[in-house]
């Protein structure tokens, strides 16, 4: 897919998000539950969703998933090396909203599964490591609510995570990678 196509889908996508969101209310008592996707994630290999439920306003519990494919980055930015990694995340989240009400400013901490794929196509070296990994993350969450009782939301963070019990990833990586995460989805 040539870079024009991509853009154009990409402020299509926008258009759409920015429309919808003009004839939303934006002060959102409260939600029952959310999904959300990434909606760029086949752009750059990197696929991101959550399901959430808030237990009130102040908490919410969510499962998570992150899965970035290295090879597809290589391939879409055209990067001439013979080295890539596959990684898969997933588990639960807790986040404190401190507006009480499941929406703006966010902390949250995580515990994930981790399954790292590191490829070295040169050497032919093909390594694998699973591990469980801890983090803290800052976000915002923007919801707009519709007639029915249902809306839309946008929600970006960034934070840090740890590898804890694999000591192979920590000889071969720093055992402290940054995260960032973009959804968009569904509340109902």
């Amino acid at each position: 897919m040539s870079k024009t196509t991509k853009f154009l889908i990409v402020s299509l996508m926008l258009l759409v998000l920015v429309g919808t969101g003009a004839f939303a209310k934006q002060d959102v008592e409260k939600h029952t539950v959310h999904v959300g996707l990434n909606p760029f994630s086949w752009i750059w290999g990197v696929y991101r969703g959550e399901v959430g439920i808030p237990l009130t306003g102040f908490i919410e519990v969510a499962a998570q998933f992150d899965y970035v494919d290295g090879q597809t980055q290589r391939e879409i930015f055209g990067m001439d090396t013979t080295t890539y990694s596959k990684r898969l995340t997933a588990g639960p989240v807790i986040r404190l909203f401190p507006s009480q009400m499941a929406t703006g400013f966010f902390i949250s901490g995580r515990l994930m599964y981790l399954n790292f794929r590191f490829v070295d196509k040169g050497e032919g070296t093909d390594k694998t490591y699973d591990d469980v990994t801890a983090g803290i993350d800052l976000g915002w969450r923007y919801l707009w609510e519709f007639e029915n009782g249902w809306g839309m939301y946008l929600q970006f963070y960034g934070g840090i995570e740890r590898f804890f019990f694999n000591r192979d990833i920590s000889e071969d990586f720093f055992p402290i990678l940054p995260v960032t995460g973009f959804h968009i989805g569904f509340h109902m």
